[in-house]
């Protein structure tokens, strides 16, 4: 899932790279995918690493709740715990989220902020083992939104995009919110789009 991580990568903050250098680093820790990123010239911080990842969700709740920094910050609630490695901060216009749990059964790239946009049906049809599209309505907050899944020889992908306003701040402006999900199993896509509606932008996140 790192080699799909650094297409977005690409695709989101302009990095130019030769992708084929990270194949074979699925499975690998955050540290793994830093020294992939950097390689690539691409800086990161780790916001959640894999060692302090739970097993197990806090009592009474609906999945593991995750908080990540920014300005705004995130306030999600996952299906399994996620450790995070963080593109861009404070002064940046974009800031992108690369999450991932332990048993690398599925991923999550987050982007707030202004971004080159999905990659085209046209793009993705010419990936190996590409299947056809469909779409689907599902929420992120309280924002309607339509999800475009697809799957090629590797993984099961969806993505979509909403326009979220932080919380205790109507009247700030709203935020442009990509998520691309990736997944080795219908149902894992599925628990981790279902979550997604958990989703707020919190400035109080620090």
């Amino acid at each position: 899932m790192i080699k799909q991580w650094i297409l977005l990568l690409g695709l989101v903050v302009g990095v130019r790279t030769a992708v084929c250098a990270a194949d074979g680093l699925q499975g690998a820790s955050e540290k793994a995918a830093q020294t992939v990123l950097a390689n690539h010239g691409v800086s990161s911080t780790v916001l959640r690493s894999e060692n302090a990842l739970r097993d197990v969700p806090p009592p009474g709740g609906k999945g593991f709740p995750i908080e990540l920094a920014g300005q705004p910050g995130v306030r999600v609630v996952l299906d399994l715990d996620y450790w995070v490695l963080m593109v861009g901060g404070k002064g940046n216009a974009t800031v992108l989220y690369m999450l991932n749990p332990k048993d690398e059964q599925s991923a999550l790239v987050i982007t707030i902020g202004q971004s080159k946009g999905a990659l085209s049906d046209e793009t993705l049809a010419k990936e190996p083992g590409f299947t056809q599209f469909s779409q689907h309505p599902g929420r992120i907050g309280n924002e309607k939104v339509m999800w475009r899944s697809w799957s090629d020889a590797n993984h099961l992908h969806s993505d979509c995009t909403a326009l979220l306003t932080p919380v205790g701040t109507p009247d700030a402006k709203k935020y442009p919110v990509s998520l691309n999900v990736t997944a080795n199993t219908p149902e894992r896509r599925k628990a981790l789009e279902d979550h997604l509606e958990s989703l707020q932008l919190d400035f109080g996140v620090r």
